[in-house]
């Protein structure tokens, strides 16, 4: 999230979102472990919906980085139409 709010190129976004995925996808089979194991206590499901949210942040990084990217291609490319029409 902090390289998509600093507008960093999307490569980086994706790096550092991958990166953390793994870590996250880590800590939710880790926790999975436990219910195999039967170690349910209020630390598994607090862990498991951090892993969970960790995912979905990430997730939502990427689309807004991708929604916002397409939308500023398509804020420059708006006045290079308007000049073209104009000719």
């Amino acid at each position: 999230m902090i390289f998509t709010a600093l507008a960093r190129p999307k490569v980086q976004v994706w790096q550092a979102a991958g990166i953390a995925r793994i870590f996250a996808l880590v800590m939710i089979f880790h926790v999975f472990t436990w219910f195999l194991v039967g170690v349910v206590m209020a630390p598994t499901y607090i862990l498991l919906w951090l892993g969970t949210s960790c995912l979905f942040t990430n997730l939502g990084a990427i689309a807004y980085r991708a929604w916002s990217a397409s939308r500023t291609a398509r804020a420059t490319a708006a006045p290079t139409r308007l000049l073209i029409k104009r000719c």
